[in-house]
């Protein structure tokens, strides 16, 4: 029966770890790390449960896997808190409604059922089962693991889901101590308890499909406000090219005749009013037609940093910018536009 427990803790192990390397760039990939992260975690939850009180077993067995999740993948601080709170969530309501079923069916207490190693083991193992049931049920139809990375990298809403499981865990807990009060009527604890493990779990079904659709809808907000960012860009970018186009043909619209003119002039031997009339064409080219001004040696990175220049001087803002690529740097277009437009 203990092998039964241990290979229960295991498989639960195994199938929130490949669920996170799913959601979660790996730190490590070989499966050695796996399976020294599964052992961590054994090597603590085992241990706690026998020798510690509940209360604290939780939260240390809590801890263990966000060890794990950290020494796996790469995630910030809330994101880990995420990991461990709904490992222990889901196992401990899931644990609780099987205890409060089994109290009912064999009409005694929660506490005494616990102390049957044989009902232990049994319950744990099908607490392992309803977890895994549980969540494929929530990836599958409620919040889909394409769904669920927007969750996971907004701040905000995945605060709030950390918040949540860590309240619902302490109420447990706290429900789950009445088992030691001799005076608590024990089937209306094995009623309340059952109800609060399941009410527990619906609401996390809310919360994860709320959170989820928020996030969504804040990333495609974002999406679309970057759009806008870009097509105001290129109309920036048209506009400054129209404004050439038109200065470039109010001067051919006059080269013509000042060429005529120039013709005349060498013909007449006139070499100094000609030389007047190159110097006066030129002042007019330099003066009247927008040239684009040289920032870098690459035409893709001249054109945004002409954007940014054209947006300063909308706005009155001096703007100076020189950049050099190496001719041996081995960089794309889309590299360059990620760098300078961001």
């Amino acid at each position: 029966m203990q092998l039964l427990g241990l290979a229960s803790l295991i498989i639960y192990d195994v199938f929130v770890l490949l669920y996170f390397k799913k959601m979660f760039p790996p730190k490590r990939s070989h499966w050695l790390f796996y399976l020294a992260a599964v052992a961590i975690n054994i090597g603590i939850a085992i241990p706690s449960y026998l020798l510690l009180d509940h209360r604290f077993a939780v939260y240390l067995i809590m801890g263990s896997i966000m060890l794990a999740f950290h020494l796996l993948f790469y995630g910030n601080w809330l994101q880990i808190l995420y990991a461990g709170s709904l490992y222990m969530f889901s196992l401990y309501s899931s644990r609780g409604i099987i205890f409060s079923i089994y109290a009912f069916v064999l009409h005694t207490s929660i506490k005494d059922v616990l102390q049957q190693e044989t009902y232990y083991i049994t319950i744990f193992a099908l607490a392992v089962l309803l977890s895994i049931l549980f969540s494929l049920f929530i990836r599958k139809v409620i919040v889909p693991d394409t769904s669920a990375r927007h969750l996971l990298y907004n701040k905000e809403q995945l605060r709030f889901v950390v918040v949540y499981l860590f309240i619902q865990l302490v109420f447990l807990t706290l429900i789950n101590d009445g088992r030691f009060h001799d005076e608590i009527r024990q089937s209306w604890l094995s009623s309340l308890y059952l109800i609060s493990c399941i009410i527990s779990k619906l609401w996390l079904l809310f919360v994860l499909y709320h959170t989820t659709k928020v996030s969504e809808l804040l990333e495609y907000e974002l999406h679309t406000r970057q759009l806008q960012e870009q097509l105001s860009r290129q109309m920036r970018h048209y506009q400054s090219y129209r404004k050439f186009t038109e200065s470039y043909r109010a001067f051919r619209h006059d080269y013509k005749s000042m060429m005529t003119s120039m013709k005349t002039l060498l013909y007449s031997q006139e070499y100094e009013k000609a030389a007047r009339m190159l110097d006066d064409i030129h002042d007019t080219m330099q003066r009247d037609v927008l040239v684009h001004k040289a920032y870098s040696n690459n035409v893709l990175l001249d054109a945004i940093l002409q954007d940014a220049a054209n947006t300063c001087e909308e706005k009155s803002i001096r703007f100076s910018a020189v950049a050099h690529l190496p001719e041996n740097i081995s960089i794309t277009d889309l590299d360059i536009v990620r760098i300078f437009q961001t």
